[in-house]
């Protein structure tokens, strides 16, 4: 691979022009902000090893910041994106390579390198979503001028590969695979952190549990295959009338919840209300020229100030549900 130099042009990724979607695609992954993770920490302690540099990170490049997911010898969190090497470097479809900022035109106002750490030499390889957008870079930086070997280049190379198959294996396994929707065991973890966040801050935060009303009958009845489509059918709505902001698991079988956070319980009553209403009026296309008429039960609660945890927050959801249920069905019961 040819090391490009201080007079190779900036070769931009035309994907990458659509910041938009490069954002989404970023916040598919659901890391910005997240806590430390074992796996990151390796690669960074792998990387550092290997290439015997006193810096290096694993850096999401979001609107207007630089997060670091992993990092050695920065001691930074984050910086705001503007005049760094990271923000120039997701925009080219080749590896970005500094020999010495300071002697760099293009490099001029890094703002890694105007003050601590120093940074004066860098090379990243972009972190490449499958829909071929950068959603930000892997990166080792020396505090001194350094020509980067060949070497160095396949090694970081086969390290970016590493986290975004990584990124990819974690996403497909945080899915359900029939609805779309977040796993059971992902909304869970997702709902925990926002629970704790909303206690943290002391915002609302509200939460709906809902259930296919007499769904053994169209199994029983019409076979699972059209079960299937009803499931199916009930997920793509939710989706589609939730905010961005909010998010809906598979919970199991035909039981789904959606959390909403900074939403007081009036507004989550109107939503799901909406949902229901929605999904009476339906009719789905089960197959063998069968059209369903189905309706949902749903529970929906607002987190109390006192509460810290999910599990007791579900829980009243869950009641509120199991009450829909008895006075009839086909109902919204707001605990």
């Amino acid at each position: 691979m040819r090391k490009p130099d201080k007079d190779t042009p900036v070769i931009v990724n035309l994907k990458n022009n659509d910041e938009e979607g490069r954002i989404l695609a970023l916040e598919r992954y659901d890391i910005l902000d997240a806590p430390e993770e074992a796996s990151f920490e390796n690669v960074m302690n792998l990387v550092q090893m290997v290439l015997k540099v006193p810096m290096c990170a694993i850096s999401l490049v979001d609107r207007n910041r630089l997060c670091f997911k992993a990092q050695r010898g920065l001691g930074i969190d984050e910086v705001p994106r503007r005049n760094t090497l990271c923000d120039i470097a997701i925009s080219q479809t080749v590896p970005l390579a500094v020999e010495d900022v300071f002697t760099d035109l293009r490099f001029a106002d890094c703002a890694l390198s105007l003050a601590q750490p120093r940074v004066r030499s860098y090379l990243g390889f972009p972190l490449r979503s499958p829909e071929g957008y950068n959603i930000g870079m892997l990166c080792v930086m020396d505090t001194v001028p350094r020509l980067f070997a060949e070497t160095d280049y396949a090694v970081l190379n086969n390290f970016a590969k590493v986290i975004m198959n990584d990124l990819e294996l974690r996403q497909a396994a945080s899915k359900d695979h029939l609805t779309g929707t977040l796993s059971r065991r992902a909304w869970i973890e997702k709902s925990e952190l926002e629970v704790e966040r909303a206690a943290r801050y002391k915002r609302p935060i509200s939460l709906a549990v809902l259930d296919i009303d007499r769904f053994k009958y169209v199994n029983d009845t019409f076979g699972h295959p059209a079960g299937d489509r009803v499931i199916k059918y009930i997920a793509a709505l939710c989706k589609k009338m939730i905010r961005k902001s909010d998010y809906c698991g598979r919970l199991g079988g035909e039981e789904f919840a959606i959390m909403m956070p900074e939403t007081v319980l009036g507004d989550a009553y109107t939503v799901t209300e909406r949902i229901r209403a929605s999904f009476e009026k339906a009719l789905i296309d089960v197959g063998a020229a069968n059209l369903l008429s189905c309706t949902i039960s749903v529970g929906v609660t607002e987190r109390s100030r006192h509460e810290l945890e999910l599990a007791p927050f579900v829980r009243r959801a869950d009641d509120a549900l199991y009450q829909a249920k008895n006075d009839g069905r086909n109902r919204v019961e707001a605990a």
